[in-house]
């Protein structure tokens, strides 16, 4: 006669839905008895749950409480650490952006350059005008193929 589903957990030393999906998943074999329960061989059991050599208590659920992570005076240096570093990057953040605007304004006639980039222009822009004299070997090939009136 096999033992039940408690036991059989009890005895692994592991949860019965973990004996239960072993059952379903046909790793561990257990028939069912008339009432509907398993009856699991101990045998069977040893071969897919081994003995360590340690004597199986019960189950017990991990607790997470206060003790569980690290101290607050702990988390609180931390804090203040990660909140030095951020100060200190946004300080080198307009440093850099200082140094860069007074770079642009040392180099003469940088502003004619970069003004079609940033939108800074004074003067209205030529437009760029299509040339009529486009040889046959630059037109698309539908518009040589078909020859569209223009």
């Amino acid at each position: 006669m096999g033992c039940t589903l408690a036991e059989a957990a009890r005895a692994a030393g592991i949860s019965k839905a973990s004996v239960v999906r072993a059952i379903k998943s046909g790793r561990l074999s257990a028939p069912r008895r008339e009432d509907g329960t398993y009856s699991i061989e101990p045998s069977e059991l040893l071969r897919v749950y081994p003995a360590t050599g340690v004597a199986a208590g019960p189950m017990r659920r991990s607790e997470t409480g206060i003790g569980a992570g690290p101290p607050l005076v702990q988390v609180m240096a931390k804090r203040d650490q990660y909140g030095v570093l951020a100060e200190e990057r946004e300080e080198t953040i307009r440093d850099l952006r200082r140094r860069l605007d007074d770079s642009e304004a040392e180099r003469p006639g940088t502003g004619r350059l970069t003004a079609p980039l940033t939108h800074r222009q004074t003067g209205s822009v030529p437009s760029v005008q299509k040339s009529e004299t486009v040889s046959d070997s630059r037109r698309p090939w539908w518009r040589r193929v078909f020859r569209c009136p223009r």
